[in-house]
Formats: C-alpha cells, structure tokens, sequence
C-alpha cells in the first residue's frame, strides 16, 4: 500500500532562490530529490498515522522559518555532538525525527553525498538509506 507523505504545519513555503542561498550558507549541493520535496513541502508534523507508527516518523524540519528549522536543529546538534570522535555532524544537514529520541540526516560530505543516516543517542550514527529518493520511497510503502 502506497501513502501520500503530507505534513502540516511547517514553515512559509521556499523559492528556488532560498533554497540556492540554503544551499550557499551550507556550502553544499543538494541533491534534487530534496529540493523538489522542500519546494513542495517545507517540513511539518507527519499526518498519516501509519507512516508514523509503522516507519517512527513523526516529522521534517523546515528550512529558513517554522518551528524546528534546520538551521537551528544544525546549530543544536554541533553543540551537542562537537566533540564525538566516532562521526562529524558539520556535513550532515538533519532533516527530520523519528518518535524516539534521535535525529535524520542527509549526508553533504563528498564521500557520501545523498545518503541518509539517523543518529541515535545512545547508539550512534547509522546509515538507513543511500538516497533521499530512496528514503521517501521507503516512507510511503
């Protein structure tokens, strides 16, 4: 069964424009899924209850405005992890939380480009899927 991914209550809609400053303040390159999901959607609350029971997502962050913004999830995140050895969270753009506690992230490293990881805190960071594409999918299955 497929589901239809809507969020609500997120931040203002984005432009083309935000998402290239987004993306010059991060000094990276996203990949087109995500924008195109960004363009569409800018975060909020996961509304199909299947989605968050089944797959512990419970929602996005939004970029530029809303309450759980990337930016100061980023910010939140190289505070609380700067000093762990096992992974680096300066080219990771966190992007949404599952039920429990932890966060999403998409990898902007070179190495990596494109792949999700979810950090657990207690457990570390682990890869959960090689796209964002990939991720959604998976979502919506």
């Amino acid at each position: 069964m497929s589901h239809k991914l809507i969020l609500e209550g997120g931040g203002d809609s984005l432009t083309a424009q935000e998402l290239k400053d987004f993306e010059e303040q991060f000094r990276c390159s996203l990949p087109e899924s995500f924008r195109d999901f960004y363009l569409e959607q800018n975060g909020g609350e996961v509304t199909d209850e299947e989605i968050v029971g089944e797959k512990l997502v419970s929602s996005f962050c939004s970029i530029r405005t809303g309450r759980f913004t990337v930016e100061s999830t980023y910010e939140d995140m190289l505070d609380q992890h700067e000093s762990s050895s096992e992974y680096d969270l300066r080219e990771m753009i966190p992007f949404a939380f599952p039920l429990f506690g932890g966060v999403f992230f998409l990898s902007v490293s070179p190495s990596s480009h494109g792949r999700i990881y979810l950090l657990i805190w207690d457990s570390g960071l682990e890869e959960v899927s090689s796209s964002f594409s990939e991720f959604l999918d998976w979502l919506r299955t």
